[in-house]
């Protein structure tokens, strides 16, 4: 197979991790939320916190998805892949809502999530942040 088509592979094998992490999340929340970061996964929070690993990640996340009304939903707008296929990162817009006293909220932005392959040739997070 040709570099440039190889390449094009990866970055649509890429995008569609990032629908499958966005679905995963909607379905189970923390849980599916977490399970995407590999190992030494960093999670960097609205306040510049950095978490790292999934468990902890988790913890972190439970809090939030447990808000009343909590939803998150995202959609890559690009990605992109190292031309050896084991580290990639993808970037679009999300949009959070939740309730607070019983009124819903809205909040919309970007994030950028930057994915490396495990040793079982599997994508996983490495980083993401979102402002």
């Amino acid at each position: 197979m040709n570099k440039n088509l190889q390449k094009a592979n990866w970055i649509q094998e890429l995008k569609e991790m990032e629908k499958s992490f966005c679905r995963d999340t909607i379905k189970d929340g923390a849980k599916g939320w977490a399970k995407y970061f590999g190992e030494f996964g960093r999670l960097v929070g609205k306040n510049g916190n950095l978490i790292e690993g999934p468990a902890s990640i988790f913890n972190a996340m439970s809090n939030i998805f447990s808000q009343p009304g909590y939803s998150l939903i995202w959609d890559p707008m690009h990605a992109d892949v190292s031309d050896d296929g084991t580290l990639g990162f993808t970037y679009g817009n999300y949009v959070r809502k939740w309730l607070e006293d019983g009124i819903e909220k809205e909040e919309t932005g970007r994030y950028m999530t930057i994915w490396k392959k495990n040793e079982k040739n599997e994508w996983q997070i490495e980083a993401d942040i979102g402002n």
